[in-house]
């Protein structure tokens, strides 16, 4: 492998993992998670950032798009369910179909209907 690849594939993977386990971005998909999504995004930052934006859900958003626009979602499996889960009902336990590399059941939260894609 050379150095450009390893740069090229290893890009972000730090930042992946700190935003999933520690930090606010984590914090937030948590409180998400246990609400069901019964709250928008911009509801949990108000009542747990503060009214702090945090850039992680519009970054999914936006990297989800540019991968629709260039019909490479199937590339990024963990991005696709990522944006699946968070603004279109697929339940967050489909997450680890993903890790695994494997399609998620088509299952989604039975209060689906009830989430509304975000104006961002």
């Amino acid at each position: 492998m050379d150095t450009r690849e390893l740069i090229l594939e290893a890009c972000g993977v730090g930042d992946l993992i700190l935003s999933c386990t520690v930090g606010r971005g984590q914090q937030l998909a948590n409180d998400w998670v246990q609400h069901r999504g019964s709250k928008s995004w911009q509801e949990l930052e108000d009542e747990t950032m503060g009214g702090m934006r945090l850039p992680d859900i519009r970054n999914v958003q936006e990297a989800y798009n540019m991968l629709v626009s260039c019909d490479k979602v199937s590339s990024y499996p963990l991005l696709g369910q990522t944006y699946k889960i968070a603004f279109e009902g697929a339940d967050p336990a489909s997450l680890v179909d993903a890790l695994k590399g494997r399609a998620p059941a088509c299952g989604h939260r039975s209060n689906s209907a009830s989430l509304v894609k975000q104006p961002w």
